[in-house]
């Protein structure tokens, strides 16, 4: 009997692990340097929470297209060491990768022609303001190089409205049995 009622809480809560996880946040900034301000204007992030860290799946910029990013790819943290020497926290920057199509533009604007770049900041957490950099690499010399430090400050955290239910009504409606 124990067993049962210890495996329907392991269930459960694991349950609740894997829904919690599935339930993304979006987190909005304002800029606070030129740079920003003329490079993105106001962006929000698509964060999806993990279970030891979060991950940021796409940016929504005011101005320039949105841009999915991907793990660090061919950049290494030692590369970006080399690029931002005088960061204290460097450890504690996480690095993304530009998606090659929707971020052309950017890359070529941040990064003075560059076909591609990186972003590489703190994890996002509410109230916080951000330091956001921008970053290329040289295949050839295999160096990372510093093109853009984007500031911003912290604008809030926006939910979306809640999904319809399976009975295709809105939840809390007059046929919502809940």
């Amino acid at each position: 009997m124990r067993l049962a009622a210890l495996s329907i809480a392991t269930a459960a809560t694991l349950a609740a692990g894997a829904a919690q996880a599935e339930n993304l946040r979006y987190f909005t900034y304002e800029p606070d340097s030129e740079a920003a301000r003329y490079r993105t204007q106001d962006i929000t992030f698509v964060v999806k929470p993990g279970l030891l860290n979060a991950r940021v799946l796409k940016i929504y910029r005011k101005r320039g297209d949105d841009m999915d990013l991907h793990g660090a790819g061919q950049l290494s943290t030692g590369q970006l060491a080399q690029a931002l020497p005088d960061e204290p926290e460097l450890w504690n920057l996480k690095l993304y990768e530009v998606d090659d199509q929707q971020g052309a533009g950017f890359a070529r604007g941040s990064c003075k022609g560059a076909q591609h770049a990186w972003l590489a900041f703190k994890a996002l957490k509410p109230y916080q303001d951000l330091k956001m950099y921008v970053v290329t690499y040289d295949p050839a010399s295999k160096s990372a190089t510093l093109c853009e430090t984007l500031a911003y400050r912290w604008r809030g955290e926006w939910k979306l409205p809640e999904r319809k239910s399976d009975l295709g009504q809105e939840p809390g409606g007059p046929s919502d049995h809940r």
